[in-house]
């Protein structure tokens, strides 16, 4: 399993509000393990809070604002 990097870091825990308005928090990065796909970890703060994870692209950051 690989070692989040310090930006990585830094955004765990922080609240995202997506460009179609619902807020997430940030909850942290895994490994899937069976492909090994850096995954991110995250809560949904609104209706059924929900946990959910998708592969990390590279672009998530022009999805966000942050």
């Amino acid at each position: 399993m690989e070692v989040m990097t310090d930006e990585q870091l830094k955004l765990v825990g922080r609240t995202f509000r997506h460009f179609k308005g619902n807020l997430y928090r940030l909850d942290g990065f895994a490994n899937d393990s069976e492909t090994l796909e850096k995954m991110v970890v995250y809560r949904a703060l609104y209706g059924e809070r929900g946990l959910a994870r998708r592969v990390l692209m590279p672009d998530d950051g022009e999805e966000y604002v942050f």
